[in-house]
């Protein structure tokens, strides 16, 4: 399975999240990807293993009942964490022989503590009114500094981008004269063509790199300023 595809897939059976734990997931998983390069997205879906389980343990996490099945039972996994197979990698025995099972079954509420391969559902945080005063205090300071941060990430990402557009228009450039000057000064128009072809040959070995590069200072620049805001304003 592609980045995309898994991505997609996901996206489909999280649509019972709210947006921004929906978007924090998918931006995770896509990061993940991205690590690993285009050429390894298959062995990467691999494994992340099953997409329903996934699904599933972001769920209960959330405390959303996964598809309407209270036994929110995941029989087996086999994910690249060891610590997350102790979690899912109950069996069904353990599961009905568990001291709520009876009740849990029939009447389909949350499993009680104990339950290795079920969380709490996620306590909200509380804003701490404190962190707040002050960031509104030291305003002055600090939005200089977010501003120039995020200038600097664009005016980077410009720069990249620029030079890409430097060798393939150079390139197209240089092999079109190039093409055209072969019948009257054949040297220097195999010189410009071959020229040219070196310039789009650069291009096309470098755009890739340079869109995964800027794609992961976006998501590491706004992903770091989320936790950031998080840990400064939220009280867990």
């Amino acid at each position: 399975m592609k980045r995309q595809e898994f991505i997609d897939t996901l996206r489909e059976r999280l649509s019972k999240l709210p947006k921004e734990e929906l978007d924090s997931a998918l931006d995770y998983y896509n990061e993940i990807f991205l690590d690993a390069g285009e050429e390894n997205e298959e062995k990467t879906a691999e494994e992340l293993g099953s997409i329903d389980v996934i699904a599933r343990q972001l769920y209960v996490e959330n405390g959303i009942d996964p598809d309407g099945d209270p036994a929110y039972f995941i029989e087996k996994y086999n994910g690249p964490k060891a610590q997350q197979g102790q979690q899912f990698g109950q069996t069904q025995q353990n599961f009905n022989n568990g001291p709520q099972a009876g009740p849990y079954m029939q009447n389909g509420s949350f499993p009680q503590q104990g339950y290795p391969y079920m969380q709490q559902p996620a306590q909200k945080g509380k804003l701490k009114v404190g962190s707040i005063i002050a960031m509104v205090l030291l305003f002055p300071l600090w939005f200089p500094l977010l501003i120039v941060s995020m200038v600097l990430m664009f005016v980077l990402t410009i720069v990249l981008f620029s030079i890409e557009l430097v060798f393939i228009a150079g390139g197209i450039s240089c092999a079109i004269g190039g093409l055209i000057s072969i019948p009257s000064i054949p040297p220097a128009g195999l010189v410009f063509m071959g020229g040219g072809l070196v310039m789009i040959g650069i291009f096309l070995l470098t755009v890739k790199y340079v869109a995964k590069a800027c794609g992961r200072i976006f998501l590491g620049f706004f992903g770091a300023l989320t936790d950031f805001g998080q840990k400064i304003f939220m009280e867990v």
